[in-house]
């Protein structure tokens, strides 16, 4: 079993990730209502490393795109092949340009062909799962501006907030 005794501070923060300690120094509806906030500090100059945005309250959003079929299947793969292909067969026109035009052709079909199959294979394999695609997010119900204790005071006075009526963010355990 592994420790993380040998690695630097920096690995282990990526490796572990805790919530960062501070003051909180302003809290937002929106993350581009957060992003804007920062800005506002970076423009006075103020040391912005030590400033994290903290969503809270998370919830995954799965919204679905399209209903999948196997005619659908095999033009997604088609076209995934057509460009692989084409990206081929370029390559292969460089080094041969007598017959360049030739392995181009045959790369575009080749990947067309191997494209749709592998778009055919993938869609029933996996349409045992779910039968449509789909795009998944994570949101945040809001966000707050979490800053060094030494440094709140100047935050708060650039962006205007007062200091909530909540405890500050705990430091995290080391």
């Amino acid at each position: 079993m592994s420790d993380a005794r040998g690695l630097g501070d920096q690995t282990r923060a990526q490796m572990f990730p805790t919530l960062p300690s501070g003051v909180v120094v302003g809290e937002y509806r929106t993350y581009q209502d957060a992003v804007a906030a920062v800005d506002r500090l970076v423009e006075h100059d103020f040391p912005v490393e030590g400033v994290s945005v903290v969503g809270n309250h998370l919830h995954s959003i799965e919204r679905i795109t399209s209903r999948l079929s196997y005619p659908r299947a095999a033009v997604s793969g088609l076209l995934s092949g057509v460009w692989f292909g084409l990206f081929l067969g370029l390559i292969m026109m460089i080094w041969s340009p007598t017959n360049g035009f030739n392995y181009l052709l045959a790369a575009l079909a080749l990947g067309a062909g191997f494209g749709m199959i592998s778009g055919i294979i993938t869609y029933a394999v996996s349409r045992r799962y779910k039968n449509y695609q789909s795009t998944s997010t994570v949101v945040a119900d809001s966000y707050t501006l979490v800053c060094a204790r030494e440094a709140a005071g100047r935050a708060m006075g650039i962006l205007g907030t007062t200091p909530s009526l909540g405890d500050p963010v705990p430091p995290a355990a080391s």
